[in-house]
């Protein structure tokens, strides 16, 4: 099988500014479910963002984050151990020969009995996400992860091993799918496009977050929308109309089951366990500051913000003599 890769970057050489560059100018493994539009968690829409630096993500990393790297190399050793392979890390960032946007930073690869090479991904996962990993599978997000490395490696197969909680590991084959390739790679080329064009992919609902990054101040200038956003304006009303009603019987249920509980902390009913616990918690009390501090310290406190608040409602209808002149 041919060398389908380039070495694109040494990562222990590379300082953070050149990392975060390499980064903008292409597709990680990690972003290439969201790229297309199959993550849970980010959105075409917000990768689009981030590549063509109309928005730039602070970098720093989360706890998760941190232990997962912390805690990679001890997974790579009991991968090796329980396995009987060799496994060695790879320090460099590969790109695809014909597609420089495609980029990998593998985990490790493991040397087979045969000469050739696999993929060795390594995570970190919550107990809460073991669901996730039940019967010998993995998250989509994963499983597109990998097969994106088969593709740029062109290696046939990858072992993915993960730590779920502290104490639960468990490891998966998954086999090199050209179908799945061919589809990530057209729709990768798609994605990219719209970046090099600066043409936006279609919104969701969880890009709220991006847009309000994307567009923090409001201009005092009006749009006119067209005949054919009308549809969105009646989803809009009708999912809003929905929500108000499925909130008004959330509250009654509430306020039922809490009739029945009474001054009891907790109550079971079937597969269900209910708790309404007292519980304290501190409040600013604008009253007693007013007590201790003068109004110049007070002021001396507040930090002015700025928000975009959207609203939707429905315009008065023109009278007719305003219509007749």
């Amino acid at each position: 099988m041919t060398k389908n890769y380039k070495v694109v970057g040494k990562v222990k050489e590379m300082t953070k500014e050149q990392w975060l560059q390499q980064r903008r100018f292409s597709v990680g493994g990690s972003e290439i479910a969201a790229a297309l539009g199959l993550s849970r968690w980010r959105t075409p829409f917000d990768v689009w963002a981030e590549k063509t630096g109309h928005v730039t993500k602070k970098d720093e990393p989360t706890d998760a984050m941190r232990f997962g790297t912390l805690l990679e190399p001890v997974i790579r050793s009991e991968f090796a151990r329980r396995n009987g392979l060799e496994v060695c890390e790879c320090p460099f960032i590969l790109a695809h020969k014909d597609y420089p946007f495609m980029t990998c930073n593998l985990d490790g690869y493991v040397k087979l009995p045969d000469g050739s090479c696999a993929v060795l991904e390594i995570k970190t996962a919550n107990a809460f996400a073991s669901e996730d990993w039940a019967n010998k599978g993995a998250p989509l997000e994963y499983v597109m992860q990998v097969q994106y490395y088969l593709a740029i490696t062109q290696m046939r197969f990858a072992y993915l091993a993960v730590l779920i909680g502290s104490s639960d590991y468990r490891q998966v084959i998954i086999e090199r799918d050209d179908e799945v390739i061919s589809i990530i790679i057209q729709k990768l080329k798609e994605f990219w496009r719209m970046v090099e064009t600066n043409t936006p992919p279609p919104v969701s609902g969880i890009d709220n977050n991006i847009l309000a990054s994307l567009y923090p101040n409001s201009r005092p200038t009006v749009l006119a929308l067209g005949k054919e956003h009308e549809a969105l304006l009646l989803q809009y009303e009708e999912a809003k109309k929905a929500m108000d009603e499925a909130k008004k019987r959330k509250e009654e249920a509430e306020a039922k089951l809490k009739a029945l509980m009474k001054d009891n902390e907790k109550a079971n009913c079937g597969e269900y366990s209910l708790s309404w616990k007292t519980s304290s918690r501190s409040t600013f009390s604008a009253d007693k500051a007013k007590e201790i501090l003068s109004l110049e310290e007070i002021q001396s406190c507040m930090v002015e913000s700025s928000i975009r608040t959207f609203r939707i409602s429905k315009t008065k209808p023109k009278s007719i003599a305003a219509k007749q002149q």
